[in-house]
Formats: structure tokens, C-alpha cells, sequence
């Protein structure tokens, strides 16, 4: 839910100020990053966003909750560690790096979901397991489409200069 509002609120913020939305999108994106780190760690303090029951060593008890769980919390501070870490090295277009942190975010969200213990069904799906495949398919489509258009030019500027060069090659 945190996600899809910060995206509606990016949009509005964008259309009422004249900007582009996956420039801006660019600009917030590692803060976005390290918030999740922040927020994910709050969570774990505070018990919630709970993992699955485990006998692992590193399971850890919850207040409320019977036995050790999985720190389902942390894995994902340090998932979005490592998302942060990865956009900082990209060196993309304007307005991938909000694609890139929506797709990476959407993997690690589908798959630690399998570890929560506090998950939301629906018709037998985990809800953010649905919400999740959404902006991994919005995100890569996107990426496609913002890629193959940076892609296509290069190669067509490529192609284009090698025939000015075999044409000028000829007159001589």
C-alpha cells in the first residue's frame, strides 16, 4: 500500500509542478531505498511484518507471538540494502533507476513473503504476492520500453553512421 500511495503522490507531485515523473522518480529513489532499510528495522522492533515459525539459530522471539520466527524484517533491511547499493552503480537513462527499484523491490517482496507470518489471503494468494507480480510486469514492461527505445537509437545511429561512411567511401 506504501508503495502504490508513494507512487500516486510522485504523480501528482509531478503533474502539479510540471515535472517529469521518472526524473523525479530518479531523484527520490535511494532515499526511498534507505528508508526501507530504516522502516524495515522499526518493524522489527516494534513485531511487526512478522516471520513464519522457525527452529533456525538465528529465529528470534516476538512479542506476542509463541516460539522463535523468522527476522523476516531484517532480510528485508538488507534486501534493500543491496537494491540501494545496485542503483547507486547504475548508470541508466533518466527514469530507469525508479524502474529498477520498483522491479528489484518487487522480486524481494514476492519472494520474502513466503517467510511472513502475518500474510493477507486472497483466494489463496498472498496479497502482496499479487501486488508484487504487478510491479515486477508494470516495472520490466516499462524497463523494455525505456530500454529498447535508448537500444534502438544507438543501433540505429550506429547503422546510419557505418552507411554515411560506406557511401562517402564510395564517392572517393
Amino acid at each position: 500500500g506504501a508503495i502504490l500511495g508513494g507512487i500516486l503522490g510522485l504523480v501528482w507531485f509531478s503533474k502539479k509542478n510540471k515535472l517529469s515523473f521518472f526524473d523525479l522518480g530518479d531523484v527520490v529513489v535511494l532515499g526511498l531505498s534507505l528508508g526501507e532499510v530504516i522502516g524495515r528495522i522499526g518493524s522489527f522492533f516494534s513485531g511487526s511484518a512478522y516471520g513464519i515459525a522457525s527452529h533456525f539459530p538465528w529465529s528470534v522471539p516476538m512479542i506476542g507471538l509463541l516460539g522463535k520466527r523468522e527476522p523476516v524484517q531484517i532480510y528485508e533491511s538488507l534486501a534493500a540494502l543491496g537494491i540501494f547499493f545496485i542503483l547507486k552503480k547504475l548508470k541508466k537513462p533518466a527514469g530507469l533507476l525508479f524502474l529498477f527499484y520498483l522491479l528489484f523491490l518487487s522480486i524481494t517482496k514476492f519472494a520474502l513473503e513466503f517467510l511472513r507470518g502475518d500474510s493477507v489471503y486472497f483466494f489463496g494468494w498472498r496479497i502482496n504476492q499479487i501486488v508484487s507480480l504487478i510491479f515486477f510486469i508494470v516495472s520490466g514492461v516499462l524497463i523494455y520500453k525505456r530500454l529498447g527505445r535508448t537500444i534502438r537509437g544507438d543501433i540505429s545511429s550506429f547503422w546510419g553512421g557505418a552507411k554515411r561512411r560506406l557511401q562517402n567511401h564510395k564517392k572517393e
